[in-house]
């Protein structure tokens, strides 16, 4: 019977919702949370990736709530977002690792031969260090291409000319290459 009041109340909420109702959404939020946080968390073991990817997740079921009514069970629709959306964004994770991967062995061609295996290690804090001490639109630049973004793009989203997207990208390679030179030296 509680089975069938609780599944009763759900249905209520979800046509509530599909009505635009926010405090209905706050209770299936509320309702929901939990299971599906531990869910995730399952999966990328991370607090702070996993918070994100909840609200992703709601954030979905909220800007789709037209389509929720006439679901046979809103919780496989719920778990199967959060599955989806979970993998998608460890995907995009590993990318990037892989990005930052081959840009680390492409900074680390510039270093002087004898740079030993353990400067290597914490080369890459460094170079972190050293694109946070770049010019604020140079930073911004650097920073979208190294996620992969084409310099085309990153001209049309920070509204700049491609010419000057490609000389914020010298001046920043060169003053890293350089902080990644005298850092060499001083270890």
């Amino acid at each position: 019977m509680h089975h069938q009041s609780q599944l009763r109340n759900l249905n209520l909420l979800l046509v509530q919702i599909k009505s635009g109702d926010e405090i209905a959404f706050k209770k299936l939020f509320k309702f929901y949370d939990a299971q599906i946080s531990g869910y995730i968390m399952s999966i990328t073991r991370s607090q702070p990736l996993t918070e994100e990817i909840v609200q992703d997740v709601f954030l979905k079921i909220w800007l789709n709530r037209k389509s929720l009514s006439g679901l046979d069970s809103f919780k496989s629709y719920l778990f199967i977002i959060a599955k989806n959306h979970t993998f998608d964004c460890l995907k995009q994770i590993n990318r990037k690792k892989k990005r930052e991967k081959e840009w680390m062995n492409m900074a680390m061609n510039h270093l002087p031969n004898d740079y030993g295996e353990s400067a290597l290690d914490n080369s890459y804090e460094k170079i972190q260090e050293a694109v946070k001490r770049l010019p604020p639109q140079q930073k911004k630049v650097y920073e979208l291409r190294r996620e992969g973004m084409k310099q085309a793009k990153i001209a049309e989203e920070l509204s700049l000319s491609l010419g000057t997207v490609k000389k914020h990208l010298m001046l920043a390679s060169r003053f890293l290459k350089n902080q990644i030179k005298s850092q060499a030296l001083v270890n």
